[in-house]
């Protein structure tokens, strides 16, 4: 990457020189963090105006990796179908160990990235929970719809699964504990409330009238 787009795109409300200056200190930093973990090895090159990874080193990125699995996964899913593709999804969401740099949520540079990311994530824990339930494995169906409300606490359908899981496994006082949250982050978060579907869900758990599907 060109050094002035790196200036431009971290100081770029700071004069040329002291962008370049704040650069220079960035990049030494790294590089000097770098050869802490390995002294024998020079990561970070430049030529012709251009920072760039040493070719000969083989890095691994876990962004890299984590949209690569993606992609395969829904390769697989597209040409054959999803209990073929579930393999490559689990281990996409195993490589997803937060979102995208976290703890720089306030630099505009990252936030596409960051969102792009955990949109993928949320969609593999949408698919995955979905396929799980089918399949009445209800506890992972469970585990993967909390981390989705987590991040996204107004998914309507997301809520309704989780009553469904919770009812099958014969625990009625948790679905219905479910729908009070809908309810709830849907008040508070949308001035909304819950759709005709949801609330029939609930009205069904609530008089224990609920068939299997």
């Amino acid at each position: 990457i060109f050094r002035d787009v790196l200036m431009d795109l971290f100081w770029q409300k700071s004069s040329p020189d002291s962008a370049r200056n704040c650069l220079n200190v960035s990049i030494h930093g790294l590089r000097r963090a770098l050869q802490d973990i390995d002294p024998n090895n020079e990561y970070i090159l430049f030529s012709d105006e251009c920072y760039y990874f040493n070719p000969e080193i083989d890095i691994r990125l876990d962004v890299d990796a984590f949209r690569s699995i993606w992609r395969k996964a829904q390769g697989i899913e597209h040409m054959e179908n999803l209990s073929v593709a579930v393999s490559e999804y689990e281990r996409a969401l195993i490589l997803y160990k937060g979102d995208f740099l976290e703890n720089e949520l306030y630099d505009d540079w990252s936030s596409l990235d960051r969102e792009n990311l955990k949109e993928i994530f949320l969609v593999i824990l949408d698919k995955m929970s979905e396929y799980y339930m089918s399949h009445n494995n209800y506890q992972d169906a469970i585990q993967l719809c909390d981390m989705v409300i987590k991040k996204d606490n107004c998914r309507e359908d997301i809520y309704r699964r989780l009553m469904l899981c919770y009812y099958r496994i014969g625990q009625r006082a948790h679905a219905l504990k479910w729908y009070r949250k809908c309810t709830k982050a849907l008040k508070s978060e949308l001035e909304a409330e819950p759709t005709k579907i949801t609330v029939e869900l609930y009205e069904k758990i609530k008089s224990d009238d609920l068939t299997q599907k």
